[in-house]
């Protein structure tokens, strides 16, 4: 009667990705493992013609630090048992990047019996050269972490995440971010190459 129309709105010609910022750098002992009572600091918006371009723009806006594998990079992984099966399809598309794969005890056994080719390195409570080593290398590119969450600053996890942020080395810690990310790196696209949307346009539907 109050003549509105029924049905979907058609598909807008773009796609939002909000990403949220936070300081974890100058939260010293702090675990940077996302959880729900954590609080952002800001929030950034990548907006692109698809979802992978969307999201590339928004966690560049946030920080992150985008790179293509060179001589030696690698990427360390450690993560729960029940995050193992996902893991593996995003740890071999990184394989097929070129980029070398390490893995703290559990997750390398896991890797590698499920064919994907992965090197064990030792925890940072383990005797030296351990992961702490790896990481001061300069040759890791990506930490994948799902591993204990919790308060405690002496756990192996929460100390290898918190190296990861001394070193701004990207430190992924949930498995469907994992999962985008790889899918961004995959598409070789980067700020110097990735389309550009003016948003003061949008409204108008230019």
């Amino acid at each position: 009667d109050m003549g509105y129309g029924t049905g979907l709105h058609p598909n807008a010609p773009y796609v939002a990705v909000k990403v949220p910022v936070f300081s974890f750098e100058k939260l010293h002992a702090v675990d940077t493992q996302f959880g729900p009572e954590m609080k952002s600091t800001g929030e950034v918006l990548g907006i692109a013609p698809n979802y992978h371009d969307a999201l590339l723009k928004g966690l560049i806006g946030a920080g992150y630090t985008f790179k293509t594998p060179g001589p030696g990079s690698c990427c360390i992984f450690t993560v729960k048992d029940s995050d193992k099966p996902e893991f593996v399809d995003i740890a071999w598309k990184l394989k097929d990047m070129g980029y070398k794969l390490y893995g703290t005890s559990g997750t390398c056994a896991w890797l590698n019996k499920h064919m994907v080719p992965c090197n064990e390195v030792r925890n940072i409570s383990g005797e030296a050269p351990n992961i702490v080593d790896l990481l001061q290398s300069g040759l890791v590119d990506y930490v994948f972490s799902t591993s204990a969450k919790g308060r405690d600053p002496r756990r192996d996890s929460v100390r290898l995440r918190r190296k990861a942020v001394e070193l701004s080395i990207p430190c992924i810690t949930a498995v469907d971010t994992a999962a985008s990310l790889v899918d961004c790196l995959r598409s070789e696209h980067s700020l110097a190459n990735i389309p550009l949307v003016d948003i003061a346009t949008l409204y108008r539907g230019k």
